[in-house]
């Protein structure tokens, strides 16, 4: 435990002891060889020309078959199988409509690819519900692709999201043929495995992830099978269905097509419902080796890094195998390709990554046996937004880092940016209590973060970083920071806020944002997260409604992040009890909260005291 002197003025103690605070870590250099960052490449074009051999209906062990694109390479003999499978319309992956060109990629390198649509989807059979028979039809599929004459009996998955989470899901059942996989963004797929208890996507610390679950499923999520071209242009009536109580009536317009919607958002965390996905599961086995790859403004980086821990602890002599890349961009956007990289509105430098030239090193040493250093790469490599670099390590969390807290403060009063709410090293607080009313007809506005899906008018993504100054400017949102820092202070790693709070309805939520305000004013949302305080003990079962009161802790999971707050910035943290519409509103009722249209106003407050000490735990790397 690091311990810091205490001095009698605020300024004081966080300038002195952040002073010492430096940007880098111990034993990590600049990153070299095929998976450096700095001089990344475009796709590159292989020596073998793409022959397309058909489209196949393959069996599943129910009968159901699923429509299957097969791409060969000119080149002679059966050739090791990369298996991408899509719920997006396999047709997107033609030579024609390529996405990223990546069965392109593949085939020029050699590779037999295989695109199927998954059951329910485009051109296969049956009927669709997310990730349902990912794990069987996966391994069926596995099991078709070997017997075939173009396959050399060694399969790689490849894909990112849905395709990613299908990877994940797939692995429990061990195929002995699957020798590699490139899980993207896969999160969703973690269940209850790893500690990190994540039902599905959709759902975080208790609260609907809505804007990303409308729309998803208004897009994408139709339960009959897509056999017609393009899809409807839902862009107007998505953003406009997302203010509509109850939010299980959101997808209930005819525009929209049928979907699993109203199951999704009516089933919270730890309902028997979710017990039929193959979600992995606590104690499932893997035996593939996984190069995960995901984003700081994705949803759920720090469940990227619980995924590579329970590969490594649950694959037997493939534990050493597993490798993580994560990127500074937004859900499955890692293949940018501007100098410098812009993630939402906020310049992070030229985070450009030769990303092709290590899904060809991975495929290739496992699939062909050819040395091609994998086995020698860190197990992380991630970005550092601030300090703009790559950086690698060889353990999470990054040696060197330890967690420091930093508490809440304020004597007047954190409403607002223009209150005196601090953030403090020293733990000896003045008693106070900062007071806001949640009122749900009136929520927060969520400005960028890690949103998926959601369509707009201008086709401009609305997730990233982005300038929170009037999120800050509302008095429901207490205001939290630092003095200007006199050195950077690299924060790498998982982050936790731990509050006292108190409310006078029976629930309510509680939302943490860590910021990173530059020397210019801007106000940039580096992670965040919310818990419902019905599920504050976890998931295995609601908790007794609020005491009116009564003092309760919360804590707030706020994922994770590579963070260097620059010399002359501030450090801030923001409280509320909304983001919307990220999370769905909650109405404070107590109720059954995808169903009801009726909210009240909740009294919220955040305690502060040597009894309460509330405060934010960052993994500072580096020693006072």
């Amino acid at each position: 435990m690091i311990k810091f002197r205490r001095r009698s003025r605020l300024s004081l103690v966080v300038a002195a002891t952040l002073a010492g605070i430096t940007a880098g870590h111990a034993q990590v250099t600049g990153l070299t060889g095929p998976f450096a960052g700095d001089k990344p490449l475009p796709r590159p074009k292989g020596p073998y020309a793409l022959v397309r051999l058909g489209t196949a209906r393959v069996a599943m062990r129910d009968g159901t078959e699923l429509s299957t694109d097969i791409y060969l390479p000119d080149r002679p003999g059966p050739q090791p199988v990369i298996l991408i499978r899509t719920p997006y319309d396999k047709r997107a992956f033609s030579p024609e409509r390529s996405i990223q060109g990546s069965v392109a990629a593949f085939v020029e390198h050699g590779y037999a690819v295989a695109v199927q649509d998954v059951r329910g989807k485009f051109a296969s059979d049956g009927v669709f519900t997310p990730n349902l028979n990912d794990d069987v039809d996966s391994y069926d599929t596995m099991s078709w692709i070997v017997k075939q004459p173009w396959s050399d009996g060694k399969i790689g998955t490849y894909g990112c999201s849905a395709l990613g989470e299908a990877q994940v899901i797939a692995a429990r059942l061990r195929h002995p043929a699957w020798k590699a996989a490139i899980p993207m963004a896969a999160t969703g797929a973690s269940g209850g495995a790893g500690g990190r208890n994540l039902p599905s996507a959709d759902w975080n610390g208790g609260a609907f992830e809505l804007a990303s679950s409308v729309g998803w499923f208004a897009s994408y999520g139709r339960k009959v099978p897509q056999r017609i071209d393009g899809k409807p242009d839902y862009k107007g009536e998505v953003w406009q269905v997302l203010k509509r109580l109850p939010v299980i009536t959101a997808l209930d317009d005819p525009v929209f097509p049928a979907s699993d919607y109203r199951n999704f958002v009516s089933h919270p965390p730890g309902d028997p419902f979710w017990s039929k996905f193959p979600y992995l599961k606590q104690g499932d086995q893997v035996a593939v080796p996984a190069l995960f790859i995901d984003s700081w403004y994705d949803y759920a980086p720090a469940v990227a890094f619980s995924q590579l821990a329970y590969f490594q602890q649950h694959s037997g002599t493939f534990g050493p195998t597993h490798r993580i890349v994560i990127d500074p961009s937004t859900h499955c956007d890692q293949h940018f390709e501007g100098n410098p990289t812009v993630i939402g509105d906020r310049t992070v430098g030229d985070a450009r990554f030769d990303f092709w030239g290590l899904y060809f090193a991975w495929f290739d040493h496992w699939l062909r046996g050819t040395d091609t250093g994998v086995d020698r790469m860190p197990l992380v490599q991630y970005y550092n937004m601030g300090e703009n670099r790559w950086r690698q390590a060889t353990s999470w969390p990054v040696p060197g880092s330890h967690d420091i807290s930093f508490y809440l403060a304020s004597r007047v009063g954190a409403q607002s940016r223009k209150g005196d709410g601090a953030l403090q090293l020293q733990r000896r607080l003045k008693a106070h209590i900062d007071r806001f009313t949640y009122d749900p007809a009136n929520p927060v506005q969520s400005i960028g973060g890690p949103l998926c899906c959601v369509p707009t008018k201008d086709d401009k993504s609305p997730a990233g970083a982005f300038d929170q100054t009037p999120v800050e400017d509302r008095r429901d949102v207490l205001v939290y920071s630092t003095p200007p820092l006199t050195h950077a202070v690299n924060v790498t790693g998982p982050i936790r806020a731990e509050l006292y709070v108190s409310s006078d309805a029976p629930d309510t939520d509680f939302t943490a944002k860590l910021v990173d305000l530059d020397a210019g004013g801007h106000a940039w949302n580096v992670v965040e997260g919310i818990t419902r305080m019905r599920w504050r003990g976890g998931y295995a079962r609601q908790m007794p409604p609020l005491v009116r009161g009564m003092v309760y802790k919360v804590t707030i999971d706020l994922q994770a992040t590579s963070n260097s707050f620059l010399a002359g910035h501030r450090m801030r943290l923001e409280i509320a009890s909304s983001s919307f519409p990220r999370f769905d509103r909650n109405l404070n009722t107590g109720g059954n909260n995808a169903d009801q249209s009726t909210p009240r106003i909740a009294h919220n407050a955040v305690h502060i005291a040597a009894r309460y000490p509330s405060r934010v735990i960052l993994p500072v790397v580096g020693r006072p």
